[in-house]
């Protein structure tokens, strides 16, 4: 399904996985920028206003629960997808105690992204 017109802002360290879901949602017409640590990211969300943003939550410089609150004041109509490799109960809990509720387990698929964005974009 294209996505003509919306915008993804990617935030992970993992220039693999930066470089993969850039792909993935690009080939569906999506714009996308990318940020790879927590300094900096609040302000390019501010900037690039994407539709979703994807975060991580293991990111060199800290947590991606740090810059939550910050991302949904600067950008409050992007919805906010956790990507990460512990996505467990606790961290679904404080994610969801922060206002997220989109969750994609490491190592992503083309499925459960594109799930993902149908729920989103409904």
């Amino acid at each position: 399904m294209p996505y003509k017109n919306k915008k993804a802002y990617i935030i992970d360290d993992e220039e693999a996985i930066r470089i993969l879901l850039s792909a993935i949602l690009n080939k569906s017409e999506i714009k996308t920028e990318n940020h790879n640590q927590i300094n900096g990211a609040v302000e390019k969300a501010e900037n690039f206003q994407a539709d979703v943003i994807f975060l991580d939550l293991s990111l060199k410089d800290g947590s991606g629960f740090s810059i939550i609150n910050d991302l949904k004041h600067v950008s409050p109509r992007s919805e906010i997808v956790i990507i990460s490799a512990h996505t467990g109960k606790s961290e679904q809990q404080h994610a969801k105690e922060l206002g997220v509720n989109y969750f994609l387990h490491k190592p992503l698929n083309k499925k459960s992204i594109f799930e993902t964005l149908e729920e989103i974009f409904k």
